[in-house]
């Protein structure tokens, strides 16, 4: 079991690491291509687009698929009926969905045929990719994690194939996204022939009642599509407020550090996955029936701080880069004409440990069964950064934006933390932070330096060099003790039942 475990998280890994840089090559081509052909404001209405359609297609990805992949795992002979109930629900999502936007397109006045072709061809692309994910479920469902690498391979292959060839001939916006949706078609008819080849028809071919209906799905789906929504639209009401707002010019200043940013979320990812199944562990039969309360708490408190610990070790060498060689980055990635985004990279990079220690606290509440909170404390941050973006924005503009995003992520992580400590009675976290910071200091000088060459190889060197810097100054320093190491160790030891 262990051994499968290990092998489908290892795949889900390899799909994540080859999205990261796909999407890094595809922002690099087109930011650069849409700014020296068109213009900056062109980018921004780029960034606008596939911001807006990506965030209400979300609906399709979020609750769904997790609903599909739990009951599917446990009775296989419903394959085919939640396939085709998850069909018929993103089908139909699809079209409201493709309405909404067409109509908010015409009433921000993005009416012209250029951009209204641009708005079809990413609800197209979203539209398939949202009903080629009903076929990726039950493959999950059925533990055949690689067929995801490989569809996620072909997509984002496809993708840079045809956006190359688009740039070569000198297309227009709307073709990058008509790029994207033929991709979306070869992604959904791959993954659609494999579903057909690889799930045994035997298990699909009764129904063990009683059989799961629309609104049994829509019912499951519904709080997790809505914390999901939630978390979308804080994560991007900056970009949909600057183009309401302000100009297209401040939207894509906004969008570029902001995208560069997201694609960092895969190392998160992953390091929460592996500790649920341990909080988890560690959450089990310490909840007192009679007063609702936690009184053996003690395990699952050192387990928590000692991931806690852990995340803000490494994400502390990743802010202080960020920092100080935000203007080599932005350069390197976007552009000269995109220099007065460094200013907002530095400004969003602060919030960067509330992003990466949000899966953590999120998986950690769900271990010990209070999703509720994570829905209220989401509806929070969104309602902060929504009256930060309207009060700031309109002086502003993109760094009204970015410092409206870190507000609204600070209120965020002080929300989940005090009901993290509320029900765990875990001691105040924030004393992990000081060993790591004094290390991260250790690292301005080689970054200091870094800073001031422009050759890519200095560059590199000198910033590897800092990190190897900030990992010896914690062993130094004793960042970890020997008993935390152990603890650590057991993450990658799933099996044994009683971690240090």
């Amino acid at each position: 079991m262990f051994a499968t475990v290990a092998r489908n998280s290892f795949f889900i890994f390899i799909a994540r690491i080859v999205d990261v840089v796909s999407v890094f090559i595809l922002i690099f081509l087109i930011a650069r291509y849409l700014t020296a052909q068109f213009g900056i404001g062109t980018f921004g209405q780029y960034g606008f687009i596939a911001t807006l359609v990506t965030f209400l297609f979300s609906l399709g990805y979020i609750g769904i698929s997790q609903i599909t992949i739990r009951d599917v795992a446990q009775t296989r002979s419903r394959a085919k009926r939640y396939l085709t109930l998850s069909l018929y629900l993103r089908s139909g999502l699809s079209v409201i969905l493709a309405s909404i936007i067409l109509s908010i397109s015409v009433f921000i006045r993005q009416d012209s045929l250029g951009l209204v072709l641009a708005f079809l061809m990413m609800i197209l692309a979203e539209s398939v990719s949202i009903i080629s994910v009903s076929f990726l479920d039950i493959l999950i469902a059925y533990e055949l994690m690689y067929y995801d690498a490989i569809a996620t391979f072909i997509y984002r292959l496809t993708t840079l194939a045809i956006t190359v060839g688009v740039i070569v001939l000198n297309g227009v916006l709307w073709h990058i996204f008509l790029a994207v949706a033929l991709a979306a078609f070869a992604k959904a008819v791959f993954l659609g022939i494999i579903y057909r080849r690889t799930v045994p028809q035997a298990d699909i071919a009764t129904e063990v009642p009683p059989a799961p209906t629309t609104g049994y799905l829509i019912k499951q789906s519904f709080p997790l599509a809505l914390a999901f929504l939630i978390t979308q639209a804080y994560m991007k009401s900056g970009v949909l407020l600057l183009q309401a707002l302000s100009s297209e010019e401040q939207v894509a200043l906004f969008y570029a550090p902001l995208r560069l940013l997201f694609q960092f979320q895969f190392i998160p990812f992953a390091l929460s996955t592996a500790l649920f199944p341990i909080f988890s562990r560690a959450a089990k039969n310490v909840r007192s029936p009679e007063n609702n309360l936690f009184e053996k708490q003690e395990e699952l408190s050192r387990v928590f701080v000692r991931a806690f610990k852990f995340s803000i070790i490494l994400c502390v060498p990743i802010i202080v880069s960020f920092l100080f060689l935000a203007r080599p980055i932005i350069l390197l990635i976007f552009g000269e004409k995109f220099l007065p985004a460094v200013s907002c990279l530095q400004i969003l990079i602060i919030s960067f440990p509330v992003t990466f220690l949000e899966l953590l606290m999120n998986n950690f509440l769900v271990s010990i069964k209070q999703q509720k909170l994570i829905l209220l404390c989401n509806s929070l941050c969104l309602v902060t950064n929504l009256l930060l973006n309207f009060i700031l924005i309109p002086t502003y503009g993109a760094i009204g934006a970015s410092w409206a995003t870190v507000g609204a992520y600070i209120v965020l992580f002080f929300a989940v933390l005090f009901f993290i400590q509320k029900h765990t009675g875990i001691s105040p976290l924030l004393k992990t932070l000081p060993k790591p910071i004094i290390a991260g200091i250790g690292m301005i000088p080689f970054l200091y330096y870094a800073q001031q060459h422009q050759e890519l190889i200095s560059l590199f060197i000198l910033s590897g060099i800092s990190f190897v810097v900030y990992f010896v100054l914690i062993i130094l320093i004793k960042g970890f003790s020997a008993r935390e190491i152990e603890g650590l160790k057991s993450i990658l030891k799933p099996n044994n039942p009683n971690p240090k």
